[in-house]
C-alpha cells in the first residue's frame, strides 16, 4: 500500500545556478530534481498534468484559495519519494512579444 503524501506547493525561484536550468528541491526528502527553463516554456497555458486525476484533484482542491495570479504550472511525482509535486509560476512574455492566442 502506498501512502501518499500530501500535495506541498512549490515555487520556482530564479537559480544562480544556471541561465539554462534551475533545480527543485523536494521539501520531504531532498531530492533534487533539474529543469531547463525550457521546460517551463512547454506548459505555458497548459492545463497538461503528470498525475493521476486522484492527486490532480487533491492538489487543485488544496490550492485553490491560494493562487494569486499564477497562470502556468508544472508537475510531477518526486523520484525520490513519489511525493506529488506542483510548481505554479506567472509568464508574462517579454515587452513586444505577441503570443497568439491558443498557440501554447
Amino acid at each position: 500500500m502506498v501512502s501518499r503524501i500530501e500535495p506541498r506547493l512549490a515555487c520556482p525561484e530564479p537559480s544562480n545556478y544556471s541561465e539554462r536550468c534551475t533545480v527543485y528541491v523536494c521539501r520531504t526528502c531532498c531530492t533534487q530534481t533539474g529543469f531547463e527553463w525550457s521546460d517551463f516554456d512547454k506548459h505555458i497555458g497548459s492545463r497538461f498534468s503528470n498525475l493521476m486525476y486522484p492527486d490532480r484533484q487533491a492538489v487543485e482542491r488544496e490550492v485553490a484559495d491560494k493562487l494569486t495570479d499564477e497562470n502556468s504550472f508544472l508537475d510531477f511525482y518526486c523520484s525520490g519519494c513519489n511525493g506529488v509535486v506542483r510548481v505554479y509560476y506567472r509568464y508574462e512574455p517579454p515587452e513586444g512579444e505577441f503570443i497568439p492566442e491558443g498557440s501554447s
